[in-house]
């Protein structure tokens, strides 16, 4: 049927091949048949019935299967403006789905539907009821949409309208100008930069004018720079620190030996005695 092609009267099978029982569900009937399989040469063109009294014949599931434009049964047309079948009921006309074709996907087989098929007699009415729906819906959305806009410049309008009658009753002042803030903002900037480069480069000159003093005291003037600064000391380490407290003690400890030497020399001049 893929083909559009159907099997001559009278034909026997070429050949019998071994039907492939589905193994993911339970047999129900373990005496399969076989298979028949028939030649091109046993095959024909697929004629489908025609439509009679505006009734479109159909497959088991309601579908009409045009795989080929020569399956489209006789007395009607195939139609693909979208939503068709809507129209239809509507004016109370038959209409069914056309199927084109399968598509696998998912583990599985999926039918695919492309467009309607209508009788002839009704092809001009449907059309014209379809192109009518259109236009209706065209004009729906355009009045929504310039109603969606119209609302928008109301919104717009009245909070103009509240704005000015704030500033009418609370004697309100216009903000100023962004631009104009913005300008300022960078003045201020520029103006501190230029502020904190000056006040390094005085530094840098205090720094110069140092030296230049401790050259002319080295020469040996009297005269002494202003705003000298003291020299930097660094602390000493820890052990340095306990080697310079030993040393302070050191005049105790000869204090120590001396009362010692002392008393050994009284002690002997009383035995001579």
């Amino acid at each position: 049927m893929k083909e559009g092609r159907c099997v001559k009267v009278g034909e026997e099978p070429y050949k019998m091949v071994k039907s492939r029982p589905k193994w993911n569900k339970p047999k129900e009937n373990p005496d399969i048949p076989d298979l028949e399989v028939f030649g091109f040469w046993q095959t024909e063109v697929y004629v489908p019935p025609p439509a009679v009294n505006g009734k479109i014949p159909r497959n088991e599931y309601g579908n009409v299967e045009l795989y080929k434009p020569s399956m489209l049964p006789g007395g009607t047309v195939h139609l693909t403006e979208p939503g068709l079948n809507r129209v239809a009921r509507k004016l109370g006309v038959d209409c069914a789905a056309a199927m084109v074709g399968w598509d696998f996907h998912g583990g599985s087989s999926h039918p695919v539907f492309d467009g309607w098929v209508v009788c002839v007699e009704h092809k001009e009415k449907v059309l014209a009821e379809w192109h009518k729906e259109q236009q209706l819906a065209k004009e729906r959305e355009t009045a929504k949409r310039e109603k969606r806009i119209y609302g928008n410049w109301k919104k717009l309008i009245r909070g103009l309208r509240i704005r000015e009658a704030l500033k009418r009753k609370y004697d309100l002042q216009e903000p100023e100008d962004f631009g104009e803030i913005q300008a300022e903002e960078t003045k201020d900037e520029n103006t501190q930069s230029v502020v904190a480069k000056s006040t390094s480069v005085a530094t840098v000159d205090d720094g110069n004018d140092n030296d230049e003093d401790d050259d002319d005291d080295n020469d040996g003037d009297d005269c002494q720079p202003k705003n000298r600064q003291k020299p930097f000391k660094r602390k000493p380490p820890a052990a340095k620190a306990k080697a310079l407290e030993g040393e302070e003690m050191l005049p105790s400890a000869k204090k120590k030996k001396k009362t010692t030497q002392t008393t050994a020399k009284t002690k002997a001049i009383k035995k001579k005695k």
